[in-house]
């Protein structure tokens, strides 16, 4: 069976019931937020609505992607936090993963990217190579030019 895109039914009736907290409240006599996680699955996992407990078994990982994701982030907001670049690849790659044809394409090439970005950065650590970053302050200018020599008259 493949995957079907649906929230649990069990967490649909919890929520309806206040079994969640998604701030800080009293509803449950506890004070503490829940924690809620997300995982991207392969489409030969069989989960749907009807699933009650995670289970690493067909789940996407690898640092290519998360890399890519942070590379293609960096790009769009290079301003932008490390974790704000990541999440807006991250979601870039999310919409492409929408398109059927594009979503195996924008995968292997954020991989790819991702790998060689790592790749390229442990070649840099190794050699003592200082890491340029686009939040980094810029060199200072040089130095002025030394005044001309002057000659007594």
């Amino acid at each position: 069976m493949a995957n079907s895109q649906a929230i649990c039914t069990s967490f649909k009736v919890e929520l309806l019931n206040g079994m969640h907290a998604f701030g800080t409240s009293v509803t449950r006599g506890s004070t503490t937020a829940d924690s809620f996680k997300a995982a991207l699955f392969l489409s030969s996992g069989s989960l749907g609505a009807g699933t009650t407990a995670y289970s690493s078994t067909n789940e996407v990982s690898g640092t290519g992607y998360t890399a890519g994701a942070w590379v293609l982030g960096r790009r769009v907001a290079s301003q932008a936090s490390p974790i704000l670049a990541f999440l807006a690849g991250w979601g870039i790659l999310r919409g492409l993963a929408l398109i059927p044809i594009v979503n195996g394409l924008s995968w292997l090439a954020a991989t790819v990217v991702g790998l060689g970005a790592i790749v390229v950065a442990i070649h840099r650590a190794r050699r003592g190579e200082a890491v340029a970053d686009a939040a980094a302050a810029p060199p200072p200018p040089p130095a002025a030019p030394p005044p001309p020599a002057t000659t007594p008259a």
